[in-house]
């Protein structure tokens, strides 16, 4: 896992590398000018060591549903379905629900 994340603040660029020195290249070949020395922001230049990423998982989808609301089940006249509430009980912006949890990088 990539564990290592470099910061170019002058072109708002983000990158992920396996090793810190892949991260110290990378920046270093932003922040130098060839013959023209560094750039006047370099000392702005950053890498963080990521210490936790966040993992979701799937919790409910709307394809386990019959119908993607309570209204199209009342449209459909379909009682069994209202009965069992077997609608989509979230909001329609979305197909599914998860659950999110910190993980430790290795």
């Amino acid at each position: 896992m990539k564990k290592y994340l470099a910061h170019d603040p002058v072109n708002n660029e983000w990158d992920l590398f396996e090793t810190i020195e892949e991260a110290r290249e990378a920046l270093t070949e932003f922040f130098l000018y060839g013959d023209e020395g560094y750039h006047p922001d370099a000392e702005s230049f950053e890498i963080f060591e990521l210490v936790e990423t966040v993992k979701l998982t799937t919790t409910d989808e709307k394809s386990n549903y019959k119908y993607e609301s309570e209204d199209a089940a009342i449209e459909a006249n379909d009682q069994e379905a209202i009965d069992d509430e077997n609608f989509w009980p979230h909001s329609s912006d979305f197909e599914e629900v998860c659950k999110h949890e910190f993980v430790r990088v290795p």
